[in-house]
């Protein structure tokens, strides 16, 4: 980024599966979810919990519709509170740095934009 330049970032805010997690049982939340019939799709199980190193650990199994077939994905996440990635932007010769509230979606949850120059 040439100096002067402006870096726009729109980050995921995690507090909702942060409390879940504390919340459940073991500390694991298991969920599962039913798609439209519009969907390849037909299930989706969710297994999300904190691993060793403190990120989000999300598993997903899908289920295929009409079949017996089923695929699966694991999402690594590492959450950052506001905080920190002000001191990362800071670190990181930013300067002017700005965090707004963003967007709150259903499916992805709280956001949070961050503003910075160069």
């Amino acid at each position: 980024l040439r100096p002067g330049g402006s870096i726009i970032l729109e980050l995921r805010d995690f507090a909702d599966f942060d409390k879940q997690i504390k919340d459940a049982k073991n500390n694991i939340v298991l969920s599962w979810e039913e798609f439209p019939a519009s969907d390849p799709f037909e299930f989706v199980l969710a297994k999300i919990l904190y691993d060793a190193e403190k990120n989000l650990r999300w598993e997903k199994l899908f289920f295929e519709r009409n079949t017996m077939n089923r695929s699966s994905f694991i999402n690594i996440l590492k959450p950052y509170p506001r905080s920190v990635i002000h001191g990362m932007l800071e670190k990181a010769n930013f300067r002017s740095i700005e965090i707004y509230n963003g967007f709150t979606d259903t499916v992805a949850g709280e956001t949070y934009i961050v503003v910075a120059k160069k």
